[in-house]
């Protein structure tokens, strides 16, 4: 079997479940060691790192909240300690409160962005520093990004930016050979979706615009991210990859 990220350290941001779990799955099975950060959920943050013990490589899981500064620099303190190195930082951590931009408050905004975007920004000035023989760095946006979902203004508006700072960010690192990208999925079927009201509803009308007559799944985003973080991509830079089985093609 063939493990083309052997000797590799990757941290999943937000990965104790849904995209962020199956993500850290994905890249374990090639051979990844994994860093699962989580800031709630201790019991299925471990639960998953014994799941990633079991398929032969490394896992710690640490404790931060991506939207504290401070929490972020002791999370990458104890990765250096624990690792030496990190060669794939995958910025899946999100936050959001849904309703109609008229009344969004100052502080639903200022969390919103500032986890978002502000968060991923410092996660990824931190790992540039233990990315000294280059890596990779995948942002995880939505449609909501691009296409206006009900109600979810301030995530789409913060998923808009990350996919520009993926552009940037990947102009100003390549020449440190840090790849980074983006990938935007569709409706995926995970915890997530259990924030938006009349939830059947909306999972029945995505399915129909779906020209795959399905929900995506978080095993569907973990493949893709993990070919972009193996060397079968190099000449994808700077990009957001949709995927979201055809939905964004139709009326």
């Amino acid at each position: 079997m063939c493990f083309p990220l052997k000797n590799k350290v990757s941290l999943i941001t937000g990965s104790s479940r849904g995209i962020g779990k199956a993500i850290a799955l994905k890249l374990a099975n090639l051979g990844s060691d994994i860093i699962v950060n989580y800031v709630k959920n201790q019991t299925k943050a471990l639960e998953l790192v014994e799941e990633i013990k079991l398929l032969g490589v490394k896992a710690i899981a640490i404790q931060a909240d991506i939207g504290e500064a401070d929490q972020i620099k002791e999370m990458f303190k104890i990765i250096k300690d624990e690792f030496k190195q990190l060669d794939i930082l995958i910025n899946n951590a999100a936050f959001g409160a849904l309703g109609p931009s008229m009344r969004i408050g100052k502080f639903t905004w200022n969390m919103t962005m500032s986890l978002n975007t502000g968060g991923l920004l410092l996660c990824t000035q931190n790992a540039v520093k233990l990315m000294n023989n280059g890596g990779r760095i995948v942002n995880i946006s939505s449609l909501g990004s691009q296409r206006c979902i009900p109600d979810y203004m301030p995530i789409g508006t913060a998923k808009a930016a990350i996919e520009t700072m993926t552009k940037y960010l990947a102009c100003e690192l390549i020449e440190k050979n840090i790849y980074v990208n983006a990938v935007s999925g569709g409706f995926i079927d995970t915890e997530a979706l259990d924030i938006f009201k009349n939830i059947e509803n909306l999972k029945e009308k995505s399915i129909k615009k779906t020209p795959a007559g399905r929900l995506g799944t978080a095993e569907d985003i973990a493949k893709i991210v993990a070919f972009l973080c193996n060397e079968d991509s190099n000449w994808i830079i700077g990009q957001t990859i949709v995927a979201d089985g055809g939905m964004s093609l139709k009326f």
